[in-house]
């Protein structure tokens, strides 16, 4: 839409420096200038700053928490990863020396502490990402019905602001 009005008013400009104004009925040349300036200059600002604060600061805030979730999956997958190798262990360890109570005892204990430490992280992320899931229902849905009206409402206005060209109102600022 950022070219579109940038288009719209550098044609403008190029038909009333180059064309010829022995054929300008109206002044529509200089109207449709005019119109194009304000499509630029004050209704697709307006148009820029609602979307700024209702679509993408929102959308921007929950992207935000994605490489956070990313990086909790990966822990998790490295402390699954952990707990796999610590069983690991402590299987051949059992193999080699079944005798002896303190390595059987070492290993049970890290096998113990590698299943804590993956719980704890499965559990939080458990919890979490449905939070983070639902969330898109206060911050996605509203930011996209907002993006709809925000365009809806930015066309109208061109549309008003253009159809005073043929009509010889004249341009409201808004």
């Amino acid at each position: 839409m950022v070219e579109m009005s940038i288009a719209q008013k550098s044609l403008a400009v190029d038909l009333v420096s180059k064309g010829n104004t022995s054929n300008d009925i109206g002044g529509t040349k200089h109207k449709f200038q005019q119109s194009a300036t304000i499509i630029n200059d004050s209704i697709f600002a307006d148009f820029e700053n609602t979307y700024r604060t209702t679509v993408l600061e929102p959308i921007e805030l929950y992207c935000s928490y994605l490489p956070d979730f990313a990086e909790a999956i990966s822990k998790a997958k490295k402390r699954q990863s952990d707990l796999d190798r610590t069983r690991s262990q402590l299987s051949k360890a059992a193999n080699k020396s079944a005798n002896d109570q303190n390595i059987m005892m070492a290993g049970e204990n890290s096998v113990e502490y590698a299943e804590h430490a993956f719980q704890a992280l499965h559990d939080s992320l458990v919890q979490e990402i449905p939070k983070l899931i639902n969330a898109r229902i206060f911050i996605v849905e509203p930011a996209f019905k907002s993006l709809v009206k925000l365009q809806i409402g930015f066309f109208l206005h061109c549309l008003e602001e253009l159809s005073r060209v043929n009509s010889g109102q004249p341009s409201v600022k808004h």
